[in-house]
């Protein structure tokens, strides 16, 4: 009987401990409209700015979300590779903007607007469409004509 009571204590003790973990590359989005929202706060910035509102591009979408893990896997900031993304653009002019650790689209769009490059990236007047991606606490907007 005690050596039955020990067992099943062990057992239970063992499956608390050992729980599995699924790893990934990619962390889960915890803000499912991120992208959206973020690309709807620069249009109405820019609105306001007089200046035509940007679409959504979904080859730039890709581009910015590949950046984005990019960034996530090495866990730092930069804006590697910007020259590549613009020349498969196709598009004459491209702009970039990255972030990171802001938790909502508000928070990365404020501090955009605060700092005088990013800004300008935003409210430059010869861009048309534009794509966003948060991976993690990375975020890149690139917008082009």
């Amino acid at each position: 009987m005690k050596i039955q009571a020990f067992l099943v204590i062990s057992v239970f003790i063992v499956s608390c401990v050992f729980v599995p973990v699924i790893s990934s590359e990619r962390p889960v989005k915890e803000y499912p409209n991120y992208s959206k929202d973020l690309l709807d706060l620069i249009n109405q910035y820019r609105i306001g700015n007089r200046l035509y509102a940007l679409y959504y591009d979904k080859k730039l979408a890709a581009f910015a979300e590949d950046h984005s893990t990019y960034m996530y896997r090495r866990n730092v900031l930069n804006h590697d590779n910007f020259h590549e993304r613009f020349v498969q653009s196709g598009s004459d002019l491209c702009v970039e903007n990255v972030g990171w650790n802001y938790s909502t689209p508000g928070d990365v769009f404020n501090s955009w607007r605060k700092s005088d490059e990013h800004n300008k990236n935003m409210l430059d007047r010869n861009i048309r469409k534009a794509g966003i991606s948060k991976v993690g606490a990375y975020v890149t907007f690139i917008a082009c004509s």
